[in-house]
């Protein structure tokens, strides 16, 4: 069966909220609201790009928000975080906050992410912290 192709972003306006920041995040990040968001077109990117991801995978959103470890990445307004699951495997979110600071969208979130931890932890991400989520 064929994947269908992301609707294009000028089309988007489904907004659905996946994580709630803690107050330490927010502060970091420079955001009036504390929760993060996923826009329609993402969600059709991440059944485009990493189908094995399901919807209620995105309960590891929350857990990377919460505890996981969180880099600061070049451009001050992106973060990445990963996170273990319960099975032990290795969950990546990204995110970036909005250019005026209202917000923060999830850019995406997959599976097996031990790789860009290793890079993360070798510093390939540019920020050089790392932070837990709280």
């Amino acid at each position: 069966m064929a994947r269908e192709a992301p609707l294009p972003k000028r089309a988007d306006s489904l907004r659905v909220q996946v994580g709630e920041l803690t107050e330490f995040l927010r502060g970091e990040l420079g955001v009036e609201r504390g929760v993060m968001m996923l826009s329609g077109y993402t969600i059709g990117k991440q059944r485009w790009e990493h189908p094995e991801v399901a919807p209620a995978d995105y309960v590891m959103v929350q857990r990377i928000l919460d505890g996981g470890l969180i880099y600061r990445q070049k451009d001050e307004t992106r973060r990445i975080g990963f996170a273990f699951g319960a099975d032990g495997k290795c969950w990546t979110a990204a995110w970036k906050r909005t250019r005026d600071g209202s917000g923060v969208y999830l850019l995406n979130l997959r599976l097996g992410g031990e790789r860009a931890l290793r890079n993360a932890r070798r510093d390939e991400y540019g920020g050089g912290s790392v932070f837990a989520g709280q």
